[in-house]
């Protein structure tokens, strides 16, 4: 259950980063880059704290496919994004993927 928690807390931080990232307008705006570099520092280092416990494909898919979906959702309502009903479809395929990949039951290793 604590690798679900480092988990969590990773793919809040590196959306986060990302949103920071975004807001650093190619680094020309420097605290925003450089504090996203450091999240980014943060969130690879919880997530492998996860894969302690969580297969990596798993804990990576998972990781990735949740962040996705955070970040178009910080693009869309921080950001001021615009997101089309391609990406709306493709973001709930993420969800669909994803929920199948943890509900699969094979989400832990020993080792």
């Amino acid at each position: 259950m604590l690798a679900y928690c480092f988990l969590t807390l990773a793919i809040c931080v590196e959306t986060l980063a990302t949103t920071l990232l975004a807001k650093s307008n190619g680094f020309s705006h420097l605290g925003y880059g450089v504090f996203s570099l450091i999240l980014y520092g943060i969130s690879l280092a919880l997530l492998s704290l996860t894969l302690k416990t969580i297969p990596v494909g798993v804990a990576y898919a998972l990781w990735g496919g949740i962040g996705i979906v955070l970040v178009s959702c910080a693009g869309f309502f921080v950001l001021h994004q615009k997101l089309s009903a391609p990406t709306l479809l493709g973001i709930t395929l993420i969800i669909i993927g994803t929920a199948i990949i943890h509900l699969s039951g094979d989400t832990t290793h020993t080792g």
